[in-house]
C-alpha cells in the first residue's frame, strides 16, 4: 500500500522513484526543511491561477499543502462598537490535485460606512473548488441593538449587552459580548483562529473594550506566520480601546478611527469612534516537496 503524506504527517518518500510536481503561479520561493528536502511554495497575495502542468510521479504524486485564509470583517463605529472577526482559515497537509489550472480567489476585507454602523463581513478566498473559506464578521455598530455583530469565518465582536456573534467550525472562533452600561458601552472583541475575542467591561470607574482572539501559527512557508488575529473593540476612555489579536487583528480606537486588520492575514478590522479602516484582506498558500 503507497505511503501517502498524511500517513506521517509529512511527505513521504517514494519507493519507486520521485518526479517532482511542476506548476507555476503566485510568489515562488523554495526552502529547505532541514530534513534534505527542498520545497517550493506559492504565496497568491491576489488572485490568480495555480497552474499545475505536471503531477510528478512516484507516492507523492499529485499532493500538495495548502493555507487559505479569506478577508478579515471591519469592526464598528461609535461608541462602544465591537472588533471585527478574523477570515475563515483552513489548512490542509495533504490534498490531491491534477495537472490542470486551480482559480485562486483572494476574499477583501469588509469595510463599513456612516457613524453608529456595524462592520461589513469580509469575503471568501478559495482554492480552486478544494476549498473557499467564510470572510470575517462585522463588529457590532455602538450601543446600539439594530447593528450588532455578524457571523463569519470567526465572528465580530457585539456592543451593549448582546453576545458576540458565532464562528463557523473550523475556521475560527466567536467574537466577544459588548458590555456597559454603568461606566459606558464597551464592545467586545472580534473572534480568531485561535481563540474567541474577549468581552468589553465597563464599571463605575472604569472600563475597556474586548481584545480580538488571537490566530494561528502556520509554518507552510517554512518559517512561522500567524494569521487570522480578530480585532479589538471600542471604549470611550483613553485607555480603554481593545488590542488587535496576533496575526494581524487591528487595535481599536477611543477616539479615532480603529485600526485595519493585517493585509493578506485576514485580520479583523479594530472599532473605532469615528470609523474603522476595515479588516485585512485573505492569502491562498500551497507548497509542496520538489526533492526527496
Amino acid at each position: 500500500m503507497p505511503i501517502r503524506p498524511s500517513d506521517h504527517g509529512v511527505f513521504a518518500s517514494a519507493a519507486g522513484g520521485f518526479v517532482a510536481l511542476a506548476a507555476s503561479g503566485g510568489t515562488e520561493t523554495t526552502y529547505n526543511d532541514g530534513g534534505g528536502r527542498t520545497w517550493k511554495v506559492h504565496t497568491f497575495n491576489s488572485s490568480g491561477t495555480f497552474t499545475v502542468s505536471d503531477a510528478g510521479s512516484g507516492n507523492d504524486a499529485g499532493y500538495v499543502k495548502y493555507l487559505v485564509v479569506s478577508g478579515g470583517g471591519s469592526g464598528g463605529t461609535s461608541s462602544g462598537a465591537g472588533g471585527g472577526g478574523a477570515g475563515g482559515y483552513v489548512e490542509s497537509t495533504s490534498t490531491a490535485i491534477t495537472a490542470t489550472g486551480y482559480t485562486v480567489t483572494i476574499g477583501a476585507g469588509g469595510s463599513v460606512s456612516g457613524g453608529n454602523a456595524a462592520g461589513g463581513q469580509g469575503t471568501a478566498s478559495s482554492f480552486g473548488s478544494i476549498q473557499a473559506t467564510v470572510g470575517g464578521g462585522g463588529g457590532a455598530g455602538g450601543s446600539t441593538y439594530s447593528a450588532d455583530a455578524t457571523t463569519g469565518g470567526s465572528g465580530g465582536g457585539s456592543s451593549a449587552s448582546n453576545s458576540g456573534a458565532a464562528g463557523t467550525a473550523g475556521q475560527g472562533n466567536s467574537g466577544g459580548s459588548g458590555g456597559g452600561f454603568s461606566g459606558g458601552w464597551c464592545g467586545g472583541g472580534g473572534g480568531g483562529k485561535g481563540a474567541n475575542g474577549s468581552s468589553g467591561f465597563s464599571n463605575f470607574d472604569f472600563g475597556f473594550g474586548g481584545s480580538g482572539g488571537a490566530g494561528l501559527a502556520s509554518t507552510i512557508t517554512g518559517s512561522s506566520v500567524t494569521l487570522g488575529g480578530g480585532g479589538g473593540g471600542q471604549y470611550d476612555d483613553a485607555s480603554g480601546a481593545g488590542s488587535g489579536g496576533s496575526g494581524g487583528g487591528g487595535n481599536g480606537s477611543t477616539t479615532g478611527t480603529g485600526q485595519g486588520g493585517g493585509t493578506n492575514l485576514g485580520g479583523g478590522g479594530g472599532a473605532g469612534r469615528s470609523g474603522s479602516y476595515g479588516g485585512g484582506s485573505g492569502v491562498v498558500i500551497i507548497s509542496y516537496p520538489t526533492t526527496e
